[in-house]
């Protein structure tokens, strides 16, 4: 396959994941607007689960779908190779090899995740007006993926910013304060991020 074949495999497969995650960030959004306008026009403990159970899982999808772009557009933005994935194929969008990329644009690709999930958990707290359990859930949502990334993925960007090369930094079981392989790791990113959202939702319903 040529250089111009694999540049226009590339790009279309851009156009065609972004449009993909726009789409269905648009969907959980407005599937969210809809329960919640049900929810507020209707306070029943019916519309009251579906409102909590559909902002939680919205907030919470979005945020993830913003951290992997922002992974993305973090590595290229210093010059990353950072090939996509075809578009059938969910969760992670794009392929990233350490030993082939530089140090420079793994903190690229670390910290554009951190500051994507950031900014749109900010952005749901401050931006999204209004009162309910149902702002309440999709705010929630938001915190409770930060808190979970953030316990999977700080400990790599802390120890590649104190100068421990990207292979290793990446590598699970390079202790930090502890030491977790990847799938205690994950668990233990999981079960934080389910009481970061039980702890918000509960927090954010008291000022309602």
């Amino acid at each position: 396959m040529s250089n111009k074949e694999i540049t226009k495999t590339g790009f279309i497969r851009f156009i065609s994941l972004l449009t993909r995650d726009i789409i269905l960030a648009a969907i959980l959004y407005y599937a969210w607007l809809f329960t919640n306008s049900w929810f507020i026009s209707n306070e029943s403990v019916l519309s009251t689960i579906i409102v909590v159970a559909v902002g939680l899982f919205s907030g919470f999808m979005i945020s993830r779908n913003l951290h992997e772009w922002g992974h993305y557009f973090g590595a290229r933005l210093f010059g990353a190779h950072c090939p996509f994935y075809p578009v059938n194929k969910f969760g992670i969008i794009f392929d990233y090899d350490v030993k082939k990329n530089n140090e420079i644009q793994f903190a690229g690709l670390s910290w554009g995740g951190t500051l994507a999930h950031w900014a749109i958990a900010i952005a749901a707290i401050y931006l999204i007006d209004g009162k309910g359990f149902g702002v309440a859930a999709i705010q929630a949502g938001t915190i409770g993926y930060v808190a979970m990334a953030s316990v999977i993925e700080l400990p790599i960007i802390i120890r590649h910013t104190f100068g421990v090369p990207a292979v290793k930094a990446y590598n699970f079981n390079t202790k930090f304060i502890i030491s977790f392989n990847r799938k205690r790791t994950m668990i233990a990113g999981v079960i934080t991020g389910i009481i970061t959202i039980a702890i918000s939702l509960c927090t954010l319903t008291n000022h309602i």
